[in-house]
C-alpha cells in the first residue's frame, strides 16, 4: 500500500508542477518536467530485479509512442484548434501504433 501512496504522492508533485509552470506563462519549463521519467524511476525501483530489462524493453515502445502521441497532437493542432479533439486524435494514433507494434509482436 505504501508503494501506491508514494506513487501517487511523487507522481502527482510533478502534474502540480507542470500544471503550475504552465500556467505561469513558462510552458518550456513545464514540458521538460513533463518528460521526467517518475514513472519509470518508481518502477524502476518497485519492480522485482528479474523484470527490470522486460520492463527497459517495453519502455523503448513507450518512448516511441509518447513521441507519436506528442507529434500527433502538435500536427493536429494546426488542423483543429479543439484540445479535446486533438487529445483524442492522437490517442487514436497512439492507439494504433501500439495494435501494430503488437501485431508485429506476436505474429
Amino acid at each position: 500500500m505504501f508503494d501506491l501512496i508514494w506513487k501517487f504522492i511523487f507522481g502527482g508533485s510533478f502534474v502540480v508542477a507542470v500544471s503550475a509552470l504552465a500556467e505561469k506563462g513558462f510552458p518550456q519549463y513545464a514540458g521538460i518536467i513533463m518528460t521526467f521519467p517518475v514513472i519509470t524511476i518508481v518502477s524502476f525501483i518497485l519492480v522485482p530485479e528479474s523484470q527490470l530489462l522486460p520492463l527497459a524493453k517495453s519502455g523503448l515502445f513507450g518512448l516511441v509512442a509518447t513521441g507519436i502521441f506528442i507529434c500527433s497532437f502538435i500536427a493536429l493542432r494546426y488542423i483543429y484548434p479543439s484540445k479535446p479533439l486533438n487529445i483524442m486524435g492522437a490517442i487514436a494514433l497512439w492507439l494504433v501504433f501500439f495494435y501494430i507494434y503488437r501485431y508485429l509482436l506476436f505474429r
